[in-house]
């Protein structure tokens, strides 16, 4: 991703990229595969590297375009209109004091939070635009991951690369 300067180049511009420019990624390799040596990470014998989808600690529930996370921060604002005016029905119907650490109380300030995270994400990002110029998935928790699917269903994590050798 450093080489590229963050985008996501697909593997026959890559692999241009690297017939175009042998006598510049040679030392490039080489320093990489030395670092890689003095680490004790190589066997010597044979290497292979391969794409690899790693999950990533953010939930999907937070992931969406900005229009999906500014409805779901809408419905969540509703949902908390929805139980303050219940509560205060019910503080209206009964004489005694409602009990303290009401569950609804609770519910109320956790809907409120997660709407207010939105808010403050939306103001804080703009939409993440693809490679087609188009907007893709964001992540509140982590904007850098993506959802994406694997053999084993969808995650939310990232795309990388793994490299292994007869050693390891």
């Amino acid at each position: 991703m450093a080489l590229s300067c963050g985008q996501c180049p697909d593997h026959s511009t890559i692999a241009t990229f690297v017939s175009a420019m042998k006598d510049e990624i040679l030392p490039l390799f080489r320093n990489v595969l030395l670092i890689c040596d003095e680490m004790d990470l190589l066997g010597g014998t044979f290497f292979a590297q391969d794409g690899c989808k790693v999950p990533s600690n953010a939930s999907m529930k937070w992931s969406g375009k900005v229009e999906d996370l500014n409805r779901k921060k809408t419905r969540l604002e509703e949902k908390v209109r929805q139980l303050l005016k219940e509560q205060e029905k019910e503080d209206r119907k009964d004489d005694d004091p409602p009990p303290s650490g009401g569950g609804k109380d609770k519910q109320i300030e956790k809907l409120a939070k997660q709407a207010e995270r939105i808010t403050s994400w939306l103001k804080e990002n703009e939409a993440r635009v693809g490679r087609r110029g188009k907007e893709i998935k964001s992540n509140i928790t982590d904007n850098e991951s993506s959802k994406m699917v694997t053999s084993h269903g969808w995650v939310q994590g990232y795309n990388s690369q793994v490299l292994v050798d007869a050693k390891h």
